[in-house]
């Protein structure tokens, strides 16, 4: 096989796979509850940038045929497509981790700056050459002094930009995990994490798309196209099951959005909807904080110990005391200074010291399981952020 045809059958290969996974996610049956319409734009925009990487594939294989050098797509086409596909992938993630939508004014202001570049581009080659396309006077041109100053602002352009999307992800990362964090106590929270993979796959890919761009050397250009079709395919394959566990964790994010608190005008009586802020604000004239430290008290102490169960989330929690879960939520916050999976996990390492000091030789596996505390890596990672020390080093302590 010679080289030539090497580069053909990558790209040719490459376009056929984004193509057909393109049509996977748009066609793929979409669960129809209220949950999962979030996943449905995830899945959309995945698809518009397989769509796009097919553009270029096929614009490459057009060169190929005339014979002329396909690498100068990498100039300015290439590059504005990558960036409209970096774009539409932050969009899908940030979709996927639920983060908040981004003002119209900061998507143009995003935008517009690869937008001119790229038209400003173009025009300078009508305005040198004829219009429409030439192969031979685009090679000419992009080799041109004012052609590679342009192509070396959109690339710096495009780069300040993908960091700007980089941390629009990480705080979308960090914000996800927070909200797990404050809903739910155990499995959940570590089944959820599952969906912060395709991040790093995510900036694996384009890491190595931007690889490509910058590379002149055609061979190697095609085995990077290899190896980021492979990458793509995982990638797809990786958010398409990740579709029920996206629907499965949606209760923590209707959480989030709630702005209402529940809270009784005095102990006992029914309670009544007020608008939400810290416990700390309402609780200090009318004996409010004495009144959710007592349910709390009752329930973290009640024989049954209801925070060992399995899937144990905050709104279970604050119905069975009788409060509302945003309420419980501030309280935790404002009074313990910790979130709910952080307190939950604090009574379980309670629980899993009550358990050694009766029995020091209690295996770890078990210690889990009897706690909720997930597995014995789990157990053990707990124990040792809350107590400072080892299940082993408090075992040695009790001798």
């Amino acid at each position: 096989m010679t080289l030539k045809l090497f580069e053909f059958l990558t790209y040719l290969c490459s376009g056929l796979v984004c193509f057909v996974l393109g049509i996977i996610l748009i066609g793929i049956k979409n669960d129809m509850s209220r949950n999962a319409v979030g996943f449905r734009k995830v899945k959309v925009f995945v698809a518009c940038a397989a769509f796009l990487d097919v553009i270029v594939d096929m614009a490459v294989i057009r060169l190929m045929y005339v014979h002329a050098d396909y690498l100068i797509v990498n100039y300015v086409f290439a590059p504005t497509i990558f960036f409209v596909q970096l774009y539409m992938g932050a969009a899908s993630l940030l979709a996927l981790f639920r983060f908040p939508k981004i003002g119209n004014r900061s998507i143009l202001k995003f935008v517009l700056p690869v937008v001119f570049i790229t038209v400003l581009h173009y025009v300078l080659y009508v305005f040198n050459y004829e219009a429409g396309f030439d192969p031979v006077q685009y090679a000419e041109y992009v080799h041109g002094t004012l052609s590679k100053v342009i192509s070396s602002i959109l690339y710096i352009v495009i780069a300040a930009e993908a960091v700007c999307l980089g941390t629009w992800m990480i705080k979308a990362v960090h914000r996800y995990n927070r909200l797990l964090s404050e809903y739910y106590s155990g499995d959940e929270i570590l089944k959820g994490r599952k969906l912060t993979s395709v991040n790093y796959a995510f900036f694996l890919y384009f890491a190595l798309a931007m690889l490509n761009l910058l590379c002149q050397n055609t061979v190697i250009s095609a085995v990077v196209i290899c190896v980021t079709t492979v990458l793509f395919l995982i990638f797809v394959v990786a958010l398409i099951n990740l579709q029920r566990l996206f629907t499965y964790l949606s209760p923590a994010f209707v959480y989030a959005s709630d702005n209402t608190v529940a809270t009784p005008e005095s102990a006992g009586e029914e309670l009544t909807e007020i608008p939400s802020g810290p416990v700390t604000e309402v609780v200090a004239s009318d004996g409010r904080q004495q009144y959710l430290d007592e349910k709390v008290r009752i329930w973290s102490t009640s024989p049954s110990k209801p925070y060992l169960r399995d899937g144990l989330t905050i709104s279970m929690a604050a119905e069975e005391m009788g409060v509302s879960y945003r309420m419980l939520s501030d309280f935790l916050n404002s009074i313990y200074e910790m979130n709910f999976s952080a307190w939950i996990n604090s009574l379980r390492v309670e629980e899993v010291m009550r358990i050694l000091d009766a029995s020091p030789r209690t295996p770890i596996s078990q210690l889990a399981k009897a706690t909720g505390l997930s597995d014995a890596s789990n157990c053990s990672k707990v124990f040792r952020k809350i107590t400072g020390m080892t299940i082993s080093q408090y075992r040695e302590a009790l001798k």
